[in-house]
């Protein structure tokens, strides 16, 4: 199930202000820490492209579709999170 996040991820602590997300996305089971960097987690061994879509044309691909598709209140909620985040490392 896409819903769900990956057990085998080493931060299991479930985020619990699921709440506070836009009503369409609260029933998805998140890590509480989703929105952070994984810097300094081990690599995954690269591997050969599938070939489907380069990384370029998902990034425009995900571009488009945030900046097309994404209603105001995601917008607002990945915004507040950002500027939370700005404000602590700042």
């Amino acid at each position: 199930d896409n819903n769900h996040y990956n057990p085998n991820q080493e931060s299991t602590s479930i985020d619990e202000n699921a709440s506070e997300r836009p009503p369409k996305y609260r029933d998805i089971i998140m890590p509480k820490d989703w929105f952070l960097s994984r810097r300094g987690e081990i690599k995954k061994k690269h591997r050969k492209s599938h070939g489907v879509i380069s990384f370029v044309e998902l990034s425009k691909t995900i571009s488009y579709n945030w900046k097309n598709e994404a209603d105001d209140e995601t917008k607002a909620y990945c915004k507040k999170i950002a500027d939370e985040q700005m404000a602590r490392y700042h």
